[in-house]
């Protein structure tokens, strides 16, 4: 098939491109290798959060989830921070790189810390010593995270290119989710058991981070050496920006606007069915049984691993064919069924069939992070036409920071969720009927409706791909590229 000459000139400004802006593959894999970083730091504490915190030291939900809005608030500004300190550094080796080579080592490093508390503190020092773990580590993290996302939009000023790869990025994050699906069954492996014969948790939990943590960082570091700056020549030319001008810059753009309204609320609506999800499974479908209930976990992770990953090419083609704003719209309404279908699914007659609401959520998840980071990209070659600057790290950074006050706002609202409809962590594997069926009725319904709301919000955003071809084009005129 013959290429579009006009494609090739506007895709092809850096000579180490393909024709059409495509990426040497070395990089992008080194990319995709470096991508899980955040899933493995933050999904080893997700994944125990529960099990030691509250059903180990029988600490309330309701304080947990409050204990999570304050982390949340805290990673978001690390985040911003990150993302603004990233955008006026000028190094001889580029804005981002020197964050990603420092925040993947030093992220590694802290993982395990968390868990190497004396047994039998207070539940308030307890709390402290999490939270004060939780604040350095997304110190370290947002160092690394925020770059990463920006290094997605320098590669290639190729908005299929980005989607492709952003595609390499998910089968990574998918191979990374299948070792946290199963960190809990991990845990209670023979060997941690302790001197009666009984599984360890905290020993296994100490040592299963730490192998995550050596994975971290040998993964972590090699984007910093393989992948290229290729904006950088342009943006240190740039002056700096105050943090002020970067906040009004920023939300001055309403295509980035409308999709942070439409993430806050999808993430709100899906975070806060988490804690309904988890004690629904634990204490109905599972009966509190601990062993059946990590098994099933593991055997839902290595199940819908290989389900996200067929999802991975379908919502790939979806962009590539039809455009990211409807490949999105239909990764949202299968997440709003596979909501739905835990009204079937739930049911301790058979305890496996939970495995089909993740089989249904898979793909779609899986989908829509192949989508919406070359959105942003989008988004990011808008401004620069807007504002004639590149601030990745300014947008890639305020996205984040709203996403994970979506996650703070769902995970703070999941404990009292909980606890409102009358579940108390003191009745354990009785639970009233009544407590159960409520949860099972807020289970499906709050992330229906409010996912309903947020696709009304996605189909007004107007960056379509006939409008990004005259951005791009405009935008190689100004930089001198043809």
């Amino acid at each position: 098939m013959k290429k579009d000459p006009k494609e090739q000139i506007d895709h092809n400004p850096h000579g180490d491109l393909g024709p059409n802006g495509e990426v040497p593959l070395r990089e992008k894999l080194a990319y995709g290798l470096g991508s899980p970083l955040d899933g493995f730091a933050g999904g080893a504490v997700g994944a125990m959060t529960n099990p030691i915190f509250v059903m180990m030291f029988g600490i309330s939900p309701s304080l947990l989830s409050l204990v999570g809005i304050l982390y949340k608030v805290w990673d978001a500004i690390t985040d911003v921070g990150a993302g603004w300190l990233s955008d006026n550094a000028r190094t001889r080796w580029g804005r981002r790189r020197p964050f990603v080579f420092v925040g993947a080592i030093m992220t590694g490093l802290w993982m395990p810390v968390i868990w190497f508390f004396p047994q039998g503190w207070p539940t308030g020092l307890l709390i402290t010593w999490m939270v004060g773990c939780w604040m350095v580590r997304d110190v370290f993290a947002s160092m690394y995270n925020i770059p990463m996302q920006c290094l997605l939009v320098e590669m290639t000023p190729s908005a299929k290119e980005r989607t492709n790869i952003s595609a390499i990025r998910s089968y990574f994050g998918n191979a990374s989710g299948l070792l946290i699906g199963w960190f809990w069954f991990f845990t209670q492996l023979s060997v941690f058991n302790d001197a009666s014969g009984q599984p360890d948790i905290i020993l296994g939990t100490r040592w299963i981070t730490s192998i995550f943590a050596v994975i971290v960082i040998v993964a972590g570091v090699m984007p910093a050496f393989f992948v290229k700056e290729r904006f950088y020549h342009q943006a240190e030319k740039q002056p700096k920006i105050s943090l002020k001008e970067n906040f009004k810059f920023t939300f001055t753009n309403k295509p980035f606007l409308l999709l942070v309204c439409f993430t806050l609320i999808f993430t709100i609506g899906t975070s806060s069915k988490n804690g309904l999800a988890f004690f629904t499974k634990m204490y109905f479908v599972f009966g509190g049984d601990q062993k059946l209930a990590a098994t099933v976990t593991g055997f839902e992770s290595t199940l819908t691993i290989f389900v996200g990953l067929l999802g991975i090419p379908i919502f790939q083609w979806l962009a590539n064919r039809f455009g990211n704003r409807n490949a999105l719209m239909v990764a949202m309404a299968v997440v709003s069924t596979a909501s739905f279908s835990t009204i079937f699914t739930y049911t301790p007659t058979m305890p496996y069939l939970t495995i089909l609401t993740g089989v249904l959520l898979a793909p779609a998840t899986a989908g829509m992070w192949v989508v919406i980071p070359p959105m942003l990209g989008d988004i990011m070659d808008y401004d620069e036409l807007r504002t004639g600057e590149r601030r990745e790290g300014s947008f890639s950074s305020i996205y984040s920071w709203q996403l994970k006050m979506a996650f703070a706002i769902g995970g703070g609202l999941s404990g009292p969720l909980v606890e409102l409809v009358g579940f108390d962590i003191a009745n354990g594997n009785h639970q009233p009927m009544e407590v159960i069926d409520r949860m099972r009725i807020l289970l499906a319904t709050i992330p229906f409706v409010l996912v309903a709301i947020s696709m009304l919000l996605l189909w007004r955003f107007p960056l379509s791909r006939a409008r990004m071809a005259k951005v791009n084009a405009e935008l190689v005129r100004r930089r001198g590229e043809i």
